[in-house]
């Protein structure tokens, strides 16, 4: 025995284990030390990124045109055959007609109708399961709170327990279809403010001044928010003879302005992609393409038809698509900046979604078409009871669709 009164061989155990406990903590600390001394641009750097036309999908988020930057890109996939429709809800009221797209996450679908009021149905059965006082634009929902604008406030709501978590009050009606990155809500209102709400707390984190009214969607990319923002213009006896229109670049995390972009007719949504910011000029028919640090133009594309007044690009693998005045969907291709394919349809076509390299839209033919994003072709169509209205919802493998006074469930 030793005088620590540990045999011999258990002595030596132990100093075979001291042997590679103590390097193993001498590298550890290393590490730690190491870590601590780097910057956080460093660390992120060297942590693995796995690349996703949506990332913030992964948080089970639903926002209009499918992401903050609004391609309209889904990474989810959709039906893997012909798809039926699942399920149909109908509204109760024969003049309550669907004025938003639909938002889906957390298991549960959300959108808003003419009289005033947010609907919310189980997205596995469309049975609905409460509503409340909304006002026009499209809802978004982040990890089972959902935020929509009533009047001059925007709610946070448990979509669980219909539980108010917060409102942020603002100084007019709120129109504009929230945007949700780096724990912020952007949105815009009629009191011509872009405000950042703090995603959890509903605390003000700054507002940025972008007219007489903010009525279009923010969209995000890295730390810009770019909103379309519109002022009045006036004669002296108080006449509104037209407006100017700007596209603004805003700072994400202090509200400072980057840079503006004076657009020569009425625009409405910006779209981000691959570093450049995509939107339309209605009255102009044009889609614009401007640098998106810097907010110069680099380009723009003109349909022979026209752009529709609800047109919004939709941008995904090089190709940007945009519906026209003819009843056509546009493809262009953005490396060449020449058409790629037009499909022509015998009514309106309504503005696409993209998921997995196949588009799916509506027309008044009162049809739903998929789409080979690549070529154009056709692979299906279905039949819906009524014309589709706005952009196809891609989740869990359905396509969430909405006419005047319906949702369609198709998978």
């Amino acid at each position: 025995m030793n005088r620590l009164g540990s045999p011999p061989c258990q002595h030596r155990q132990a100093d075979r284990l001291l042997h590679w406990v103590l390097p193993a903590l001498f590298g550890m600390a290393v590490l730690i030390t190491s870590c601590a001394g780097r910057p956080d641009s460093e660390l992120a750097v060297s942590t693995p990124v796995v690349s996703s036309p949506t990332p913030a999908l992964a948080r089970d988020l639903s926002l209009y045109l499918a992401n903050s930057r609004r391609t309209g890109e889904y990474a989810a996939v959709g039906p893997d055959r012909i798809p039926t429709v699942n399920w149909t809800y109908t509204t109760t009221l024969s003049y309550d007609e669907l004025v938003s797209s639909v938002a889906v996450a957390t298991g549960v679908i959300s959108f808003i109708t003419s009289e005033g009021y947010i609907h919310q149905l189980d997205a596995k059965t469309g049975k609905e399961q409460w509503q409340d006082r909304a006002h026009l634009a499209t809802a978004a929902i982040a990890d089972g709170v959902v935020y929509y604008g009533w009047k001059s406030a925007l709610y946070a709501v448990d979509t669980k327990t219909q539980r108010r978590l917060w409102s942020f009050p603002t100084g007019n009606d709120i129109q504009s279809s929230p945007a949700i990155a780096n724990g912020c809500i952007y949105f815009g209102s009629n009191d011509g403010y872009l405000y950042a709400v703090d995603e959890k707390t509903g605390q003000l984190v700054w507002k940025f001044h972008a007219g007489d009214q903010v009525t279009g969607d923010p969209a995000v990319s890295g730390d810009l928010v770019y909103i379309a923002g519109s002022t009045l213009l006036v004669t002296p006896g108080v006449d509104v003879i037209g407006s100017r229109e700007q596209i603004y670049a805003v700072d994400g995390a202090t509200g400072a302005q980057r840079w503006a972009f004076p657009a020569t007719s009425s625009v409405h949504n910006p779209v981000v992609a691959n570093g450049i910011v995509y939107c339309v000029g209605f009255d102009s028919n044009a889609v614009y393409a401007l640098e998106a640090m810097s907010g110069q133009q680099i380009w723009t594309y003109t349909p022979s038809d026209r752009v529709t007044y609800d047109a919004v690009p939709v941008i995904a693998n090089g190709i940007l698509y945009i519906t026209g005045m003819g009843h056509t969907l546009h493809a262009v291709d953005l490396q060449t900046r020449q058409e790629r394919w037009t499909i022509t349809t015998a009514t309106d076509i309504t503005p696409p979604s993209i998921a997995q390299g196949v588009l799916y839209f509506g027309s008044d033919d009162k049809y739903l078409h998929a789409v080979d994003a690549l070529s154009g072709h056709e692979n299906w169509r279905i039949p819906t009871a009524s014309v589709v209205g706005g952009p196809p919802v891609i989740a869990d493998g359905t396509i969430y669709i909405v006419g005047s006074h319906n949702v369609y469930a198709i998978r």
